[in-house]
């Protein structure tokens, strides 16, 4: 059996006597003999087990001249003569009824405190005016109301009508009348409800702001949610009005609770944004689609928005498709962005609706209300989504759009006509796309477009249209990078380590910037902390931490770190040299399409290193290696074909010959430095292609015969100190001109001493 709950007897300012210790402490006779009359007291205390006390008050009578002292008495409160004789028992029971009365139309405790002020009839409220009373509760019925008695608050409870004796309407404002939950006679009303709608359109016509304010605050008494909206409004924004977030907040929840869709979106908004409340999506949420269902298409809109970027919980394709065209339907502003995420939603590759043409069509509607969205139909015909790839209609769109003002569109042509530059091969033409390029990006960049940051900045590190600078190249990446974009942080890392002098700065710089973009899931940059550990570079040199990265980097989806943990394994870095694992990491990362891993398996079938030598297999995976667009795959090739049109198959050049002495691996970097100066500086020069030809046919037989000779290694390492070591430096300092003057007095030297003679 359920366990009974003990009601509890109100005492003064509310408390709640739950034993005859709270009783005595708050004691309120008046209260108490009201207990005692409707027979609570007895019951309360008998329920409690005060036996005595029980008895005591049920022998009492209260038509007894002691009555109120042995009450007292019996309850063990200290006697009061004055307090007793001021009491009428019959006022109390009066009083009591009128409660009861009350009660059965409210259980609000400021109304009930207020049952002296309570009119249940008209003579009660004439009596209540006559007392001079200026807030008068109206209970339940129907009142005659004196507009000559001023400054009244007249407060409805249950179903209360006021009756208006009046052809006009009253101007209540200016008499001092209020009214709360009453309703007017049905003759004054209708006066009424015909006037709130004309004080509206009065508010909106009149100039005078101050006029404007007093009647939208008439037209929002009569409870004109539209004009309750609007006098929101004029807080939130201190129109004519003090600025005060609260008061317009409590406007708009007022005029949303009357059906205002307008105000269910600010409503929403406030929720949303935390405006006087803590944020809250899940209220913002609530009154988003209260309004989206009373027809408001900006809240259909936002709804639907966040549906598609699965804002709200999973992503909801379905419901975003019914609310953006229900949005359509509606008269709004929003058209062009209901199209635009029409768009979106059937260009997703991912999404149940996907239909390319589908979004074609809906990009091209948007783009007649927003010549912003025109960027949306150049990445159509850029990307042949849903319509024939037309590069050139691309720019067209592009174009419409950045004319309009718009970032990505002024970014997208520079990307284009960047690409334009790499397909030219007319030195005018290559100039005049490249002078594009870099205008675009600095148009975007004035529209505030992260992306063209970056974009510039990669032409002013790698010189591309404009001079080389790598201090305003390294200023464009971090402002990117400050707006988390993750490419720019990996090139600022780039830059810091590779293009300054090996500082500890510069070190702690690019550690800082890898290490941001790594948080961010960035496989580059965790290659390039790779890197940074396994070459000590800015860091103590640690393989271990450098072949963790490089497997993050893997994990992260990032190809190349295949190659890197392949090269660790065949160089033995922090773990045994194993040439059958590093093949397994080429592989894997050849098979994804990574040129440089196809190279080097190439080069262990050359070399015998880990697999069956076999010169034929590694040319095969060197042309795959090269037409997959690896230069230095066809370099590969190019050496060994010249080695054997000497008839010296197998035969080498000078650098190479030299660095293999000296434990080198062939992609070291002095041999990298040296091809790249060979075919980047070299052959560009007026006699440098007849040098490097000659070349090819000397060194082959300068190593031959080297190599004929039982003190070739010695000979190989004062080739090194002598002439090779001076070269190098020459081109890390960038004098090109001393490196190849130094170079050929080695060959001239070799020539003369291992085949003249």
């Amino acid at each position: 059996m359920a366990k009974k709950i003990k009601f509890t007897l109100e005492m003064k300012d509310g408390v709640q006597a739950r034993t005859l210790e709270d009783l005595q402490e708050n004691f309120d006779m008046e209260k108490v003999v009201g207990y005692f009359t409707d027979g609570r007291l007895q019951t309360w205390l008998e329920e409690r087990y005060y036996e005595d006390e029980a008895e005591a008050v049920s022998k009492m009578s209260k038509d007894a001249t002691d009555f109120h002292k042995k009450l007292c008495e019996a309850l063990g409160v200290a006697v009061v003569e004055e307090e007793l004789s001021a009491i009428d028992i019959e006022e109390v029971e009066r009083r009591k009824q009128r409660l009861e009365n009350l009660r059965q139309y409210t259980a609000e405790k400021n109304i009930l405190d207020k049952v002296d002020f309570v009119a249940f009839n008209q003579e009660e409220l004439g009596d209540l005016l006559s007392d001079g009373v200026s807030e008068i509760i109206l209970c339940n019925g129907s009142f005659r109301i004196p507009l000559k008695q001023k400054n009244k608050k007249y407060i409805g409870v249950g179903r209360v009508e006021a009756v208006i004796k009046s052809e006009e309407k009253v101007d209540f404002s200016a008499l001092g009348i209020s009214f709360v939950n009453v309703k007017f006679d049905e003759k004054y009303d209708k006066l009424e409800n015909q006037s709130g709608a004309q004080l509206y359109e009065m508010a909106k016509k009149e100039e005078n702001i101050e006029k404007s304010i007093e009647l939208l605050k008439m037209a929002s008494d009569k409870g004109d949610a539209t004009a309750m909206h609007e006098l929101g409004m004029k807080y939130m924004n201190g129109d004519g009005v003090e600025e005060d977030y609260n008061k317009g907040i409590e406007f708009f929840e007022k005029s949303a609770q009357l059906g205002n869709a307008d105000a269910m979106l600010d409503m929403g908004d406030a929720y949303f944004n935390g405006i006087t409340f803590e944020k809250n999506t899940e209220r913002a949420f609530e009154w988003y689609m209260k309004g989206a269902d009373n027809g408001n298409a900006e809240c259909m809109v936002i709804i639907a928005v966040r549906y598609v970027n699965g804002e709200w919980g999973e992503k909801n394709d379905k419901e975003a498709v019914r609310l953006l065209k229900k949005s359509l339907e509606e008269k709004n502003d929003f058209k062009s962005i209901s199209m635009l995420y029409l768009g979106h939603i059937y260009g997703d590759e991912n999404s149940d609706y996907y239909n390319p043409k589908e979004a074609f069509q809906w990009y091209k509607k948007s783009a007649k209300d927003d010549e912003d969205n025109c960027y949306w139909v150049g990445e159509c015909y850029l990307k042949g989504i849903g319509v024939q790839a037309d590069r050139y209609k691309a720019i067209d769109w592009y174009s419409k759009a950045a004319d309009a003002g718009d970032g990505s569109s002024m970014n997208a042509l520079g990307l284009i006509y960047g690409q334009i530059a790499d397909e030219r091969n007319s030195y005018s033409e290559i100039k005049e796309a490249r002078k594009k390029e870099i205008q675009w990006y600095e148009k975007a960049i004035e529209k505030g477009n992260v992306a063209a940051n970056y974009n510039l900045a990669y032409c002013y590190h790698h010189g591309i249209g404009v001079q080389k600078v790598i201090g305003k190249a390294g200023a464009l990446y971090r402002k990117a990078a400050k707006d988390d974009y993750i490419l720019a942080m990996v090139k600022l890392g780039d830059i810091f380590l590779f293009d300054n002098e090996p500082k500890v700065v510069a070190g702690k710089e690019a550690r800082k910037w890898y290490e941001k973009a790594a948080e961010l899931g960035n496989g580059e940059a965790m290659q390039g902390l790779g890197k940074m550990f396994e070459e000590g570079k800015g860091v103590s040199l640690n393989y271990r931490v450098a072949f963790e990265w490089y497997k993050k980097s893997v994990d992260a989806g990032y190809i190349s770190a295949m190659v890197d943990i392949g090269l660790i394994y065949e160089d033995g870095k922090g773990v045994s040299k194993n040439y059958a694992e590093a093949c397994h990491w080429y592989k894997m990362a050849a098979d994804k399409g990574n040129a440089c891993a196809m190279r080097l398996i190439g080069r262990l079938y050359f070399n015998g290193n880990g697999v069956t030598k076999d010169e034929g297999l590694a040319m095969q995976w060197w042309q795959r290696s090269a037409d997959a667009g690896d230069k230095t795959a066809k370099k590969w090739i190019d050496e060994v074909k010249t080695a054997k049109s000497q008839g010296k198959s197998g035969g080498c050049f000078i650098t190479t010959a030299v660095c293999d002495t000296l434990g080198k691996s062939d992609d070291c970097y002095e041999l990298t430095m040296f091809r790249d100066f060979r075919d980047n500086w070299m052959a560009v020069q007026a006699d440098g292609e007849a040098l490097i030809q000659e070349y090819y046919v000397i060194a082959p037989k300068i190593v031959s015969a080297i190599n004929q000779l039982p003190n070739a290694k010695e000979i190989y390492q004062n080739i090194w100190d002598k002439s090779l070591s001076g070269c190098l430096r020459y081109i890390e300092q960038g004098n090109m001109l001393a490196c190849k003057e130094k170079y050929v007095e080695m060959v001239q030297k070799l020539r003369k001493k291992y085949i003249d003679t």
